[in-house]
């Protein structure tokens, strides 16, 4: 080992201190400078190209929109990409925001009904002018505006008045004209819907279906619940369809219950029952109906008389019957194999000179075995003057819409407000029609003829009744019901007055009404009565007395003033009272001319026409008819 002396290490030292240092430190420092450098300079290039310049502003652009100077907005907003078009992204980026916010605030305005068409012209309409920089936000738009209404957020009628507008911008025609129709179709889709809950609540399941057919799939959980409510009404329909079908058949009405198993069959087409049904019913309607062509009585009554211990003290025993006598006769009629019939049957239309005429019908198909018969109800009217009197006050449907009477306590002997469903012919009718259906031929009712002097059905519908028009309100529901239930209406003149005397009797005349009045009432009934009921070619002559120019020869030629504005009125088929069942035609071709029965106290009472009633045409002994308890008359021996 080498060995070096005090000396000689210091002086080795000093050698050391003298020589260059190590680059590494050095060369540290100066990458650190430079990174700084670099950096500095990077953000002071990119930094300021990232700034958005001091003369662009998004609140003077928006303040621009609002004030409905779009052109001036559109320019700013190229102008500002001109001037710095390194910046473009940035100046789309922040501007975008603001056009987006509003073009969103212009389509929610279109959904207002009171947007002025103005403010929607000046705010929104120019807005094309942006071109395809506004058109993902009018899409983004109509978009929501789709899925608002179809989420039932708006209406359709604001739906729909938003893409009308929209439809002005001609940049956004087709788009906003094809959102309208969708919207139409959903709301077409809707209410199909909603009519089928409507119709399938009344219980009219065909016509419910037939409304879900409208359903579109588009509209996925609506139509999902269509195909709930779908196999819902088809099961109820066949329950329906089935016991209709039977009903009508029991009526004779082959054809109705065939046509009503045919829709059935539509929804059950390999169902053997229906085939089976059908089978049967075309069969019974080919062995069952014949060709009639002997006599049809037409028989009629007045109102019942309600409550005997008040109608039979007075006037009504010889003019009417009570409802125990009333059910009688039905019980006889339908016993001796009666059947009711429409009255319709008994004419049709024909050609005679080249105008169209009503003639009489030679035959009609018939039951095997039955004997037909029409029915009428006069003075339907329940005057104010007769309440007290025995019958009820007016005609009224209950809670279910069911046809019952109604008779203040002031006016029956119970001393409290009564509706039954038992005193008046139309509700003890429709009852027994229930019972037997069978005695009605394919639904048939009778005919109500109705005056006009004091309203209708017991509502005071004439000109100047103090409660005119709620009367008419509530008079109209029972007009409908009862034309629901098969009932007909025709008129029985407005005043009731004796058109023969009229004619004859110059001191009747003068006390009532001459032949210009009886005309000038015509017109009032049809004024008065028909907008109510509806138009009828059926006249009832009050009292049965009619009159033609020297009396009435049988060819009804010369029918005179009175009979002459009948006919202009569009009466056609006329009724008096006589003991013949006659149905004749007039000459003229102008109507026909029959003879009705009267069913009341004096008919009931008379020899000769129990006679007629038992012997000449089958119905009934009117000794087992009369009310022998309540008449205040002893039946003669």
């Amino acid at each position: 080992m080498q060995h070096y002396s005090s000396r000689e290490i210091g002086s080795r030292r000093q050698a050391a201190s003298r020589r260059p240092h190590s680059p590494t430190l050095l060369y540290v420092v100066v990458i650190v400078l430079l990174v700084i450098l670099l950096g500095i300079l990077a953000y002071m290039y990119f930094g300021n190209n990232n700034k958005l310049p001091g003369d662009v502003s998004a609140d003077q652009f928006n303040s621009l929109l609002n004030a409905g100077k779009t052109e001036e907005a559109c320019n700013y907003w190229n102008e500002a990409l001109n001037r710095h078009p390194k910046q473009a992204k940035i100046i789309n980026e922040t501007l975008t925001p603001v056009l987006n916010d509003f073009v969103c605030q212009c389509v929610l305005y279109t959904q207002n009904d009171n947007y002025e068409e103005t403010i929607f012209v000046s705010k929104f309409a120019n807005l094309s002018l942006f071109g395809d920089r506004a058109m993902p936000f009018f899409n983004d738009g109509i978009d929501a505006l789709l899925d608002a209404y179809i989420n039932r957020g708006i209406t359709y009628e604001r739906a729909s008045n938003a893409f009308t507008r929209l439809g002005t911008i001609s940049m956004l025609t087709a788009r906003a004209t094809e959102a309208k129709a969708t919207v139409s179709g959903y709301e077409t889709s809707r209410n199909a819907y909603s009519a089928a809950l409507t119709l399938a609540q009344s219980g009219d399941y065909a016509a419910a279906l037939e409304q879900l057919e409208k359903v579109n799939r588009t509209d996925e959980a609506l139509y999902a619940e269509a195909q709930t409510k779908r196999s819902e009404y088809v099961s109820a329909l066949y329950t329906d369809v089935t016991v209709k079908a039977e009903q009508y058949a029991s009526k004779y009405n082959y054809a109705k219950a065939v046509e009503l198993l045919l829709t059935l069959q539509k929804y059950y087409p390999d169902d053997a029952q229906i085939s089976s049904l059908i089978s049967t019913y075309q069969a019974r309607a080919n062995q069952t109906l014949v060709n009639f062509n002997g006599t049809v009585v037409s028989l009629f009554t007045h109102c019942l008389v309600a409550f005997p211990e008040l109608g039979f003290s007075g006037s009504y025993h010889a003019d009417c019957i009570d409802a125990k006598e009333f059910k009688r006769i039905l019980e006889a009629l339908y016993e001796h194999d009666y059947i009711l019939i429409d009255m319709n049957m008994l004419y049709e239309e024909g050609e005679k000179n080249g105008t169209r005429v009503q003639v009489k019908k030679a035959s009609f198909k018939l039951p095997q075995g039955k004997k037909p018969f029409v029915f009428s109800v006069d003075d339907v009217v329940y005057a104010h003057n007769k309440m007290g009197q025995g019958m009820v006050d007016k005609l009224i449907l209950d809670e279910a819409g069911r046809i019952a009477t109604f008779t203040s306590g002031a006016h029956n002997p119970t001393g409290r407000d009564l509706v039954s469903y038992d005193n008046e012919v139309f509700p003890i009718l429709e009852s027994f029609i229930a019972e037997h259906p069978d005695f009605s031929f394919n639904g048939a009712r009778g005919t109500i003829a109705l005056t006009g002097f004091d309203g209708i059905l017991g509502y005071r519908t004439q000109k100047g009744s103090p409660n005119r028009e709620s009367e008419i309100e509530a008079c109209r529901k029972v007009v409908a019901a009862l034309k629901e239930c098969g009932w007909s209406f025709g008129s029985h003149s407005y005043g009731h007055y004796h058109m023969d005397r009229i004619a004859t009797d110059s001191a009747y005349a003068s006390r009532y009404i001459n032949e210009d009045g009886f005309v000038a009432e015509v017109w009032q009934w049809e004024e008065e009565v028909v907008p109510l009921v509806g138009e009828t070619a059926l006249y009832f002559y009050p009292y049965g007395g009619y009159y033609f120019d020297g009396k009435m020869p049988n060819n009804f030629k010369n029918i005179g003033k009175m009979h002459q504005a009948l006919v202009d009125a569009g009466f056609r088929i006329f009724f008096n009272v006589d003991t013949n069942p006659i149905l004749w035609n007039f000459a003229d071709g102008q109507g026909l001319f029959m003879h009705r029965f009267a069913l009341d106290g004096t008919n009931l009472t008379s020899s000769s026409w129990r006679n007629r009633f038992l012997n000449t045409y089958g119905m009934f002994d009117t000794k087992d008819i009369y009310d022998h308890e309540m008449r205040k008359v002893a039946y003669p021996n």
